[in-house]
């Protein structure tokens, strides 16, 4: 069947070309069969449609140089470049490609991988290649891995925003931000309502407080039913 479907996306392809559109869009997100192909939680398959993706084949950027030169040099060769797996590293020893590996920026970020690896842990180096750790050099003060902050991943989309003035025992200028919107689980968007404390622009990590049958909580859940009632 998969065959089919390659098929059928090529007849589809060339009916447009002949109906004179300029190009088509394969659509292989948000969960649907392309998609899943490319997910290993729905394609366990093992043969040529599944398997692993080999993360390795661009790692070690100037291997094929390296083959090159050991054919025609009569001295050792060290290669360097993009070797951050022990696996890689012992591959490019077994096959010849080099006599030696280098590596710089993961020393930066773990001066002690080597005795890590031989000690039996072999996931691959910390270093994510971001180069951040020459910016410290730059301003004179010597090299030092500066890791990057992680950004944080989006899985909230809001629809529709409220603001409510916010009472005791909030701060003066306090607001609640009632927000409907879609929050993404998996390959769902689920629609949801989220509550939270604003104040200067800031969205508060703690806890809502507010006295039960109070005016807050009054005109917060009268807000929340309201948006409520616009999810279909």
């Amino acid at each position: 069947m998969i065959n089919e479907i390659i098929n059928a996306y090529a007849r589809a392809a060339k009916r447009a070309k002949t109906a004179g559109f300029d190009g088509i869009q394969i659509l292989a997100a948000h969960g649907f069969l392309l998609s899943q192909f490319l997910c290993p939680r729905y394609n366990d398959r093992a043969d040529a449609y599944g398997g692993n993706i080999d993360p390795e084949k661009n790692k070690a950027y100037f291997r094929d140089e390296a083959k090159t030169f050991k054919q025609k040099i009569k001295v050792p060769l060290i290669l360097v470049g993009g070797i951050r797996s022990y696996t890689v590293a012992e591959k490019l020893i077994n096959d010849g490609t080099a006599d030696y590996i280098s590596m710089s920026r993961p020393f930066i970020r773990e001066p002690d991988l080597v005795n890590r690896w031989q000690s039996g842990k072999l996931s691959n180096a910390a270093c994510i290649s971001c180069n951040n750790c020459i910016e410290p050099a730059k301003a004179g003060k010597g090299i030092s891995c500066v890791p990057i902050e992680a950004i944080p991943e989006i899985t909230f989309f809001p629809q529709e925003v409220r603001r409510i003035p916010a009472g005791f025992p909030h701060k003066k200028g306090s607001s609640y931000l009632i927000t409907k919107g879609l929050d993404q689980r998996d390959a769902m968007f689920i629609p949801m309502i989220k509550v939270e404390l604003e104040y200067e622009g800031v969205i508060s990590q703690k806890s809502l407080s507010f006295p039960l049958n109070g005016d807050d909580y009054e005109k917060v859940n009268m807000t929340i039913s309201e948006l409520l009632g616009k999810i279909p």
